[in-house]
C-alpha cells in the first residue's frame, strides 16, 4: 500500500459507511499521476461485506493556486458522476466523498472490467467489448455533452492559457513547444457554446468488459468547454497505444469522429476544429509531462511514474513537429 496505512483507509471507509465498518482484503491498484486507488472489502463488523474502490488524492491542493488551475475537488467530482449516471453515462456509482488530512477521497461501488489499454486491446476475452467500444464511447460522450452545463457547477476553462502558465512555471526552455504554441494561438477556432467536457476521455479511463463500455472513470479534469476537445483528446498518439491496437478499434480517428456525429444527434464535428484540438492535445500532454517531472524533481511528489512521464516530453515534441503544417 506504499506510504498509506490500513488504518487510514479504515478511517475513510468508516467516514463513508459508518463507525462499525470493518475493512479487509485491501489491494492497491495501478495508480494515476495524481491519486492512489485501492480495491477493498467493507461492511459492518461481523456482517456481510461488499467490494469498493477507494481513490485518494496524492497532493494537497495549494490554497495559493488559482481556482482554474486546481483539479476538480473530489466532492464535486462525485456530484458530477452522479448527475452523469442519472443522464445515462455509464459510471461507477459513487457511495461517498470527502476529505481527510487535506486530501480528497471518493468511495465507489466496485465495477468489474478492465481499464489498462494493452489488456483492453489484446485480451481475447474482451473481443466483444472491443468491437462495441467505439459506438459505446461515442454514446457516452454525446450523452455527457447533452447535459445542461448551467446545472453542472463547472467553470469555463481556457486550457491554452492555463497550460501556457504551467509551461512558464516549469522554467524550462522548450523551443518546439513555443513554436506549437504560436501556431495554436494564430489558428485557434472560433468559440462554440460550452458543454460539459470530461477532460480526460481516453483509453485508460474507460472500463471495458466483454459486453462493451462499463464505466467512464477519472473525472478530475472536468470543465466547461468545446466538445471537440474530448473527441480529439482520445486520438492523440499518447493515448492510441498503436503497438497494441488492432485496426479499426477505438480510437480509430475517422471512425471515432463519425460515431460521435451519429450519437450526438445533429452536432457535426468541424474537421478544422478537430485538427486544432488534436494538436492542442499533444501540446497539453507535453506540458503535463514536463510539469509532473518538475513535481518529482522539486520533491513535491517522489514518484517514479512522474519521473518517467517527464522523459516523454520529447515524444510529444516529435509528434508536434509531424503535425504542424
Amino acid at each position: 500500500m506504499g506510504d498509506v496505512h490500513a488504518d487510514e483507509l479504515l478511517g475513510i471507509a468508516r467516514a463513508a459507511l459508518g463507525d462499525s465498518t470493518a475493512v479487509s482484503d485491501i489491494q492497491a491498484l495501478t495508480s494515476g499521476a495524481s491519486r492512489r486507488s485501492w480495491v477493498l472489502q467493507a461492511g459492518p463488523e461481523g456482517g456481510p461485506s461488499r467490494r469498493y474502490v477507494l481513490q485518494r488524492e496524492m497532493i494537497r491542493p495549494d490554497p495559493a493556486t488559482p481556482a482554474d488551475e486546481r483539479p476538480l475537488p473530489m466532492t464535486d467530482q462525485a456530484a458530477l458522476i452522479e448527475a452523469a449516471g442519472a443522464a445515462g453515462v455509464p459510471v461507477a456509482r459513487t457511495v461517498a466523498a470527502g476529505c481527510q488530512g487535506g486530501l480528497g477521497w471518493i468511495l465507489a461501488e466496485y465495477a468489474a472490467g478492465e481499464a489498462l489499454p494493452p489488456r483492453v486491446l489484446r485480451d481475447p476475452d474482451l473481443a466483444g467489448g472491443r468491437d462495441r467500444l467505439t459506438d459505446d464511447a461515442a454514446s457516452a460522450l454525446a450523452t455527457l455533452h447533452r447535459m445542461d452545463p448551467a446545472r453542472s457547477g463547472l467553470a469555463d476553462q481556457d486550457k491554452l492559457a492555463l497550460y501556457r502558465r504551467r509551461l512558464d512555471q516549469t522554467g524550462e526552455e522548450r523551443p518546439v513547444l513555443e513554436l506549437a504554441y504560436r501556431w495554436l494561438v494564430t489558428h485557434r477556432p472560433p468559440a462554440r457554446p460550452a458543454v460539459i467536457v470530461h477532460g480526460d476521455f481516453r483509453l485508460g479511463n474507460l472500463l471495458v468488459d466483454r459486453d462493451g463500455l462499463r464505466a467512464v472513470l477519472d473525472w478530475e479534469l472536468a470543465h466547461l468547454g468545446d466538445p471537440h476537445e474530448d473527441v480529439a483528446w482520445a486520438t492523440i498518439r499518447a493515448w492510441r497505444f498503436d503497438r497494441h491496437r488492432p485496426p479499426g478499434v477505438f480510437p480509430e480517428p475517422d471512425r471515432w469522429a463519425a460515431a460521435y456525429d451519429r450519437a450526438s444527434g445533429g452536432r457535426v464535428l468541424d474537421p478544422g476544429a478537430l485538427r486544432w484540438w488534436q494538436i492542442a492535445g499533444t501540446w497539453f500532454w507535453a506540458v503535463i509531462s514536463a510539469m509532473q517531472a518538475r513535481r518529482h524533481l522539486e520533491g513535491m511528489v517522489r514518484s517514479l511514474e512522474h519521473a518517467v512521464i517527464g522523459r516523454r516530453v520529447c515524444e510529444s515534441e516529435w509528434d508536434l513537429l509531424e503535425q504542424l503544417p
